[in-house]
């Protein structure tokens, strides 16, 4: 049996020589000009030592079922082929130390496959459309997974259960429809939404089993909850709430004490109950869980209404109820260390990156980018300590927190999301002609990692995302892993 190879990623040395430090007013009125960047010097072609660990997917050809592929940097510094497979309908899923894979064909059974990259073996584990959502911390050979009713719908959509990891057999935990699910974060239980009007809401613990969710229990008085969400320690858990005149809240719920609250009601009766299966509300926790961050345009695209009213906007919320605030923006991220919020401001044409403290305190432009309702990048590095993100000329670029003055990486344009390596010694993007960059924090000079052949396009049809991540460990090469006899191919 293959032994793992670990990777133990060395702490970089983090310096930033800024060719000039001037500061700009962050509060003054927007013009429509961008705040000041200075540019990082010209590109390179090679890196000297690529980045061991860095791992991608690469989905293409078909959006709802496309091909994948994984590659990945050795400890050698090569870029190895670790998978491949024709017409995913589910996944790839890795468990949490990286040994294991899963993933659902698309067809003619719909089987689900679990590569061991231990073994170097792939097997069939069932057939049926079952996804495989999170493995079971307290159960290590069983995963939690759900059966999609109809496979051409979506995977979030089926009965919740458990998936043997040994010989594949199923154990149903409940009957009802599932539309989201959230793991808490020790692992120990499932919170989930029933699908359909009015939204159930459900808590399965490894323990006592399934139970109905209900916060009147908790002295809320709303009677349905749904997009659950827990706390980063996982003591509390958020859940939108809706009541019978369609007015929709956030609750917070603390599950040991039995205690809840009800924050920012939306008296204008937010939740559209013409809508069959509406959305509730769903906030995002701050990484030290004081705060909520409710983006009310976002409860879905059918509720387009509500972005014209006055409750529309980014809402920010502490968790005990004692405050909250407005801002004319729509929610991005967190920083690591929860001390600032980036969201997108929007006047016409114009549309900023900015940050704003918790309290509302104080309000930063940084830069002025390319936006679209579904899509906006930018990352924060591991330390909080950079804020990476795309222009409006599709550009990477960079702003060190409490400078907060732009850093141009050159014509480097960015295509996907970027990441910085677990330490922040690096940044990684893709450009729109799916070459990989990485630039080392400090010097910002970006240099070539690999390019990916995109496939040929004729009929302008052609589907290709690229997802990056750090793999915890070494994946052995594809051409030594060992394929079941049953495929995916339809």
């Amino acid at each position: 049996m293959k032994s793992k190879r670990r990777i133990f990623f060395a702490a970089a040395n983090l310096a930033l020589t800024l060719a000039c430090a001037a500061l700009f007013d962050p509060f003054q009125k927007s013009d429509g000009n961008a705040p000041p960047t200075v540019a990082a010097e010209s590109l390179t072609q090679t890196i000297s030592t690529p980045l061991t660990g860095l791992t991608y997917i690469i989905r293409k050809n078909d959006f709802s079922n496309p091909d994948i592929e994984i590659w990945q940097f050795n400890e050698n510094g090569e870029l190895i082929k670790a998978f491949e497979e024709k017409k995913i309908l589910f996944g790839p899923v890795f468990s949490p130390d990286g040994g294991q894979m899963a993933y659902t064909g698309f067809g003619p059974d719909y089987c689900t496959f679990l590569a061991n990259f231990d073994s170097g073996i792939v097997n069939l584990l069932t057939c049926g459309a079952h996804r495989i959502i999170s493995w079971i911390p307290a159960q290590p050979n069983t995963a939690l997974a759900n059966q999609s009713h109809d496979p051409y719908v979506g995977s979030y959509t089926g009965a919740l259960e458990t998936i043997s990891l040994l010989d594949g057999s199923i154990q149903p935990l409940d009957t009802t429809p599932t539309w989201d699910v959230a793991i808490s974060p020790d692992g120990s239980l499932a919170a989930y939404q029933g699908l359909g009007y009015p939204p159930s809401s459900w808590l399965y613990s490894w323990e006592s089993g399934n139970a109905a969710f209900n916060p009147r229990e908790f002295g809320v008085n709303y009677p349905y909850a749904g997009s659950p969400n827990w706390s980063p320690d996982g003591g509390k858990i958020s859940w939108g709430l809706v009541n019978e005149e369609g007015i929709s809240a956030v609750g917070v719920f603390d599950l040991e004490s039995k205690a809840g609250i009800a924050l920012h009601p939306f008296e204008d009766g937010s939740y559209d109950m013409s809508i069959s299966d509406p959305t509730v509300p769903s906030a995002t926790w701050s990484p030290d869980g004081r705060w909520l961050a409710l983006d009310v345009c976002a409860h879905g695209p059918s509720q387009s209404s509500l972005c014209g009213s006055e409750t529309s906007g980014l809402w920010i919320m502490s968790a005990d109820g004692q405050s909250e605030y407005q801002i004319a923006g729509r929610f991005s991220s967190w920083s690591p260390d929860s001390q600032w919020i980036a969201f997108v401001y929007t006047d016409g044409d114009l549309k900023e990156l900015r940050i704003s403290k918790p309290d509302g305190s104080e309000t930063l432009r940084l830069a002025q980018v390319f936006d679209t309702y579904f899509e906006f990048n930018e990352a924060w590095s591991p330390d909080g300590k950079y804020l990476a993100f795309k222009n409006e000329g599709d550009e990477a670029a960079v702003v060190e927190a409490g400078i907060w003055q732009t850093i141009s990486l050159g014509e480097s344009e960015v295509n996907q999301n970027p990441i910085w390596h677990p330490t922040g010694s690096h940044l990684i993007f893709i450009d729109p002609n799916y070459a990989i960059w990485a630039a080392e924090t400090g010097n910002w000079q970006p240099q070539q990692l690999a390019e990916i052949d995109k496939p040929e396009n004729p009929d302008g049809n052609t589907y290709t995302s690229v997802s990056f991540f750090w793999h915890p460990i070494i994946l052995p090469s594809f051409d030594t892993l060992t394929l079941p006899e049953e495929t995916n191919s339809p």
